[in-house]
């Protein structure tokens, strides 16, 4: 789990998923936690895509790292979610 600095967004993984891992960004609006954007998915199963997840200060952008594939995405916020 990454919580934003502010506050407003945070973003959890599970990662012994059949796609290799899924991660979920939610923003409070209104006093209710949304799920603010599609959930992101690894690219193939056993891959722990979601293994290590960090938000911005600001929550406008996110860092998902995998193990073992050694590699990170970066997810920056374009309109309406990540």
């Amino acid at each position: 789990v990454s919580i934003s600095k502010l506050g407003h967004k945070f973003a959890a993984s599970a990662i012994n998923t059949s796609d290799g891992g899924t991660v979920r960004v939610f923003e409070l609006i209104n006093n209710d936690w949304q799920q603010s954007s599609a959930d992101i998915s690894g690219d193939s199963s056993g891959n722990q895509f979601g293994f290590s997840i960090e938000l911005t200060r600001d929550g406008s952008n996110l860092v998902v790292g995998c193990r073992p594939c050694d590699y990170v995405r970066i997810f920056t916020e374009l309109s309406g979610g990540l």
